[in-house]
């Protein structure tokens, strides 16, 4: 336990040195398996767009909060998959996350 502890304090003080769009940056490529920086404008854009389109739906992204961080980041995956697959629809587990981001929300007035 007190490895698993020192961890957490660990990885708290790394990303408190870390902007919020660094790390939704940095996770969006973990998710897609990207380890360069040749496409960082690219990712930055696609996690710009997918804030705007959260925004469209009603969703007020905290991003001090690191659910709303992944949220972000996979919104921001769904339409990089969805450039290659333009008939492709939002996943499911996307359409709940955000539905359940949405009551959220609400019931926090």
């Amino acid at each position: 336990q007190h490895c698993a502890e020192h961890a957490v304090r660990l990885r708290r003080r790394l990303m408190a040195d870390v902007s919020p769009a660094e790390t939704v940056l940095a996770l969006l490529k973990a998710d897609l398996g990207v380890t360069h920086t040749k496409r960082d404008e690219y990712f930055a854009a696609l996690i710009t767009a997918a804030a705007k389109m959260l925004r469209t739906e009603g969703v007020v992204l905290d991003l001090s909060d690191q659910a709303d961080q992944l949220l972000l980041e996979m919104y921001a995956a769904h339409l990089h998959e969805r450039r290659q697959q333009p008939t492709m629809a939002m996943p499911r587990y996307l359409r709940a996350k955000i539905n359940n981001r949405l009551c959220h929300q609400q019931m926090q007035g």
